[in-house]
């Protein structure tokens, strides 16, 4: 019976199962991607390569039409994740309403166990193999906002300008002191044109983010409740709001903890004593914004301050105390958009506490 060999799926909105009736496989890379295709209805396996330019995209659709792969969601495509190498991929098979996942390479691998061997060929009949063995657990690509895409293009962007802007200036300001005059003048006038450059790119880039701020009003709202937080600033609530695709890949705090590597973990083995530290595996852009953010709120005055010293007094590491005062933050972050309101600062609501429990209806 054809429906006893095929398998089911469970899509992230809806929830109904849908029968899949072939696997693909795509494994990526800068000049081609290798594509494994296996159909359980027919019992056949398939394997090419195409080269990864916009040619090799129609000549991947031929190939496809050719094997009789349907571009529904009887297909379920698994891609290994390599950043803007998969762009052609994942705009080509959004496109096409197919069942898509991009999939980090390190679970993929981390799966496989005990795995000799290693070529373009392999690897791609290992991703659909793991895409088999692992469908209940496939998590589907959704497609972003484009607003959203540009914006986190444009951060990006702006990041850079500024490392190389910092990469010229830091090591000319410390032997400034140590040259001659003439040196000094003439570093000068040949920096300051690279310096006023880089500001102007940078002013360039946060008008086009304000443009689009203003256009998506779901962006808009969101980091204009982000901004009210204490500590979070215009970038931070910029990224966070790209980074998390609207707050929507994280579905509570824990999650946004997690993700932004400021949620310990525990580990323990046997007699040793359970010991929490923090996972590797997290947003760097996102801890880093979430760091200098909390770095902000220790040198100021406000609750936050109070807990830093705190948590120092009792015997806490600093990194760690500091890291705490990040994950506050998220808890914040999260419950205001999740909630759909402004921040409340506490003296505020002790006041309304006051307030009610002298008017007698606490």
């Amino acid at each position: 019976m054809i429906f006893a060999r095929c398998l089911f799926i469970h899509h992230r909105r809806d929830m109904r199962p849908k029968l899949v009736q072939n696997f693909v496989g795509i494994d990526v890379s800068k000049k081609w991607f290798n594509v494994y295709i296996v159909q359980k209805v027919a019992s056949r396996h398939t394997h090419f390569q195409c080269a990864n330019t916009p040619e090799g995209i129609i000549e991947l659709n031929k190939h496809l039409k050719s094997s009789r792969v349907s571009l529904s969601k009887l297909t379920i495509v698994t891609i290994e994740h390599t950043g803007p190498y998969s762009k052609l991929l994942i705009n080509f098979f959004s496109t096409h309403g197919v069942l898509l996942c991009v999939e980090m390479g390190v679970r993929i691998k981390r799966s496989l166990g005990t795995a000799k061997g290693k070529s373009d060929d392999i690897d791609a009949k290992r991703i659909t193999e793991y895409s088999i063995r692992h469908l209940d657990k496939l998590i589907l690509h959704e497609r972003k906002p484009r607003s959203l895409e540009t914006v986190k293009t444009l951060l990006k962007n702006r990041s850079r300008l500024l490392k190389a802007k910092a990469i010229v200036e830091t090591p000319f300001k410390e032997l400034q002191n140590f040259s001659f005059e003439t040196e000094n003048k003439f570093f000068h006038s040949i920096n300051g044109r690279f310096y006023k450059s880089v500001d102007e790119a940078c002013d360039r880039i946060m008008s086009e983010i304000k443009r689009i701020l203003n256009e998506d009003e779901r962006m808009k709202n969101q980091v204009h409740l982000l901004i009210g937080i204490p500590g979070i600033g215009l970038h931070t609530a910029l990224a966070l709001v790209c980074y998390t695709n609207y707050f929507t890949t994280c579905s509570n705090s824990g999650q946004l903890a997690s993700y932004c590597g400021c949620a310990p973990f525990s580990y323990s083995s046997g007699l040793k004593a359970p010991q929490s530290h923090i996972h590797k595996m997290s947003n760097k852009v996102l801890k880093g914004h979430l760091h200098l953010a909390a770095l902000a709120l220790i040198n100021s005055s406000n609750e936050l301050k109070d807990y830093y010293e705190r948590k120092v007094s009792e015997g806490k590491p600093k990194r760690l105390a500091l890291n705490n005062v990040g994950h506050k933050l998220v808890l914040r972050a999260m419950a205001v958009i999740k909630r759909n309101s402004r921040y409340v600062p506490v003296e505020v609501l002790r006041k309304r506490v006051d307030m009610l429990q002298l008017t007698g209806m606490s």
